[in-house]
């Protein structure tokens, strides 16, 4: 998909998301496929917000918290990447 979107001229970055299940696992794929693919990856942020219930409004779901803190890392990974 990154590939694909990539080869369609449009810029990627990925938000790596935590594996399902009981708990939150972190993934390494995204960072291996970002350095691949020279795509800048947030690794910590969704894992971080999904793992805490004072960051989201249900079993799943951020809140307004948590919302805000994914933003502020996804602005940083696209400040460092100079996309903004």
């Amino acid at each position: 998909m990154v590939r694909l979107a990539q080869q369609q001229g449009v810029a990627v970055v990925l938000l790596a998301t935590p594996k399902p299940g009981f708990g939150v696992s972190k993934v390494k794929f995204y960072g291996e496929i970002g350095k691949e693919l020279s795509v800048p990856v947030e690794t910590e942020v969704l894992a971080d917000v999904l793992g805490s219930s004072s960051l989201k409004s249900d079993l799943v779901h951020p809140n307004a918290e948590g919302y805000r803190r994914i933003a502020e890392a996804v602005a940083k990974v696209l400040k460092k990447a100079g996309a903004l």
